[in-house]
C-alpha cells in the first residue's frame, strides 16, 4: 500500500466518522422530538379523557334530574317509556356501551346528534304541564346543589 492509498484511506476514515458523527447527532434530536411527541399526545389523551368524563358525568346528572322529575309527573306511561328508551340510547352512545364501543368521541357525538334529530322530543312532551317536565329547568342549573345532586346519585358519601 502506497502513502498516497493510505492517506486517501485516513481521510475517507475522517469522512465517513463526521458523517457517523451527524447521524447520531440528527438521532439524538429525533429521540427527543419523538420523547416530546409523546408526552404531549399523552397530555392531549388526558385532557380529551378528563374532557369526556365531564360530558359523562353531566350527561348522567342530566338523566337522573329528568328521570327523576318526569317520573313524579302526569307523563303517559308511553312517554315515560319513550324518554327512558332516549335517555338510555343516549347513554350508550356516549358511554361507548355495545355496537358503540369501537367509535371516536366524534363519531358517537354524531350519532347521538342524529339520534336527537329522529326524536323530536317536542312530540313527547310541549310546554310545562302541572307538576310537568320542562327543559328549562334542567338546562338551568344555576340553582344547581352539586353536592347535594352527588349524595342523590351515590357519586359521594354522606
Amino acid at each position: 500500500m502506497t502513502e498516497e492509498e493510505k492517506e486517501e484511506l485516513l481521510l475517507e476514515n475522517e469522512y465517513l466518522k463526521s458523517v457517523i458523527e451527524k447521524y447520531k447527532e440528527r438521532e439524538s434530536e429525533i429521540e427527543k422530538k419523538e420523547k416530546n411527541a409523546e408526552r404531549r399526545a399523552e397530555e392531549i389523551m388526558a385532557a380529551a379523557k378528563k374532557a369526556f368524563g365531564y360530558e359523562i358525568d353531566r350527561l348522567r346528572l342530566f338523566r337522573a334530574r329528568w328521570e327523576k322529575t318526569f317520573g313524579s309527573s302526569a307523563l303517559s306511561e308511553e312517554e315515560k317509556a319513550e324518554i327512558r328508551s332516549l335517555t338510555s340510547a343516549l347513554s350508550e352512545i356516549f358511554e361507548g356501551k355495545g355496537e358503540n364501543a369501537d367509535l371516536s368521541r366524534s363519531e358517537r357525538a354524531d350519532k347521538a346528534a342524529a339520534l336527537l334529530g329522529e326524536k323530536s322530543l317536542s312530540r313527547v312532551y310541549i310546554g310545562d304541564r302541572e307538576n310537568g317536565f320542562s327543559l328549562g329547568d334542567v338546562e338551568d342549573v344555576e340553582g344547581l346543589d352539586l353536592e347535594e345532586l352527588c349524595k342523590e346519585l351515590g357519586l359521594t358519601e354522606n
